[in-house]
């Protein structure tokens, strides 16, 4: 999670913008982009966090609104995951797969995680 200090800045530093998910006039969850690099490479756009609360997750919720941020953000972007976390792992690389049609790059990220693993970085332009 992006630390508390940092969660507001999404309002006022240029780069950074806070999305939330509204489903059926509910707070589904909320979406952070910046423009910090995850990795040693080019970069426009990076998902700092994604997150859907749970009455939301394995309905398509995450999927319909990346593609759309994607749409209005284009560029090369950076989304790092844990390579340890299966769901975001298969989440991740099956929608960038498709919106990329299969052109990106995993490569590793500039930091560890806390627990001493690699971060793991796509890489790909929309």
């Amino acid at each position: 999670m992006v630390p508390l200090p940092l969660f507001g800045q999404y309002w006022s530093e240029a780069g950074r913008h806070p999305c939330f998910i509204i489903v059926d006039h509910k707070l589904a969850g909320f979406v952070l982009i910046n423009r910090h690099g995850a990795c040693d490479r080019p970069v426009n756009w990076s998902v700092a966090e994604l997150f859907v609360s749970y009455p939301y997750r394995r309905k398509g919720v995450a999927t319909i609104i990346m593609e759309r941020i994607f749409k209005l953000h284009q560029g090369f972007w950076h989304i790092k995951y844990h390579p340890k976390n299966a769901a975001n792992k298969i989440f991740w690389n099956k929608l960038v797969r498709s919106v990329s049609n299969g052109c990106y790059e995993i490569v590793e990220g500039n930091e560890c995680y806390f627990d001493g693993t690699a971060s793991q970085v796509l890489i790909f332009k929309i």
